[in-house]
This record gives C-alpha cells, structure tokens and sequence, in this order.
C-alpha cells in the first residue's frame, strides 16, 4: 500500500477538496481510504516539507502533480493551481505501484 500524505496549512481553501480527491483516487484504485495529513504550520511539521504549497498531495514521498520529492526553493503558499486533480492523484499511485513491482 503506498503511503499518501496531505500536506496543508490551516486556511487553506482548497484543503477539503484535495480530501474528497484522494478519497475519490483511493476508491478508485481499490485501495483502503486512509492517508495521512501534516499541518504544516505546526511546529512538529518536518522542516523537509514545509516548502510545498497547500494542499500537497505526496504518495510514497513524491508530489502527484510535479513528480518532485523536495519542496521548491522558495517557502510554501497557496496553490495557485488549487487542489490536486483526482487524475493527478491516480497517476501517482500508478506510478508508485509500478515502482514496488
């Protein structure tokens, strides 16, 4: 089972979409609906996340929509790309499912 992480930050407002996504894709998938979810304002936040944007969808460690598993450069935002797409999400499941075959 891949591992799939939430990442946000509080206000966000494109959170509660990516939450239906990643149930839609996992469903989708046949795999259980379980992820987990990382605040990343909290302080006990991995500093090795905290740059990507909110809402980040990782499985397995790499970002669904830009294959990368470092944040950028720059500290995290808003995603002006909103919520990551169902279709994102699947793919990176694919991709991780690919990966442990």
């Amino acid at each position: 089972m891949p591992e799939v992480l939430l990442l946000y930050f509080r206000g966000c407002p494109n959170v509660e979409e990516a939450r239906g996504n990643i149930k839609t894709a996992l469903k989708r998938a046949g795999l259980p609906r379980s992820w987990r979810e990382i605040d990343m304002e909290d302080k006990t936040a991995p500093q090795s996340l905290r740059g990507f944007p909110s809402p980040t969808v990782l499985v397995d460690g790499v970002c669904v929509r830009t294959g990368r598993s470092m944040p950028p450069a720059k500290a995290g935002s808003c995603s002006v790309d909103g919520a990551p797409e169902v279709e994102e999400i699947l793919k990176g499941l694919e991709r991780a499912h690919e990966k442990d075959s």
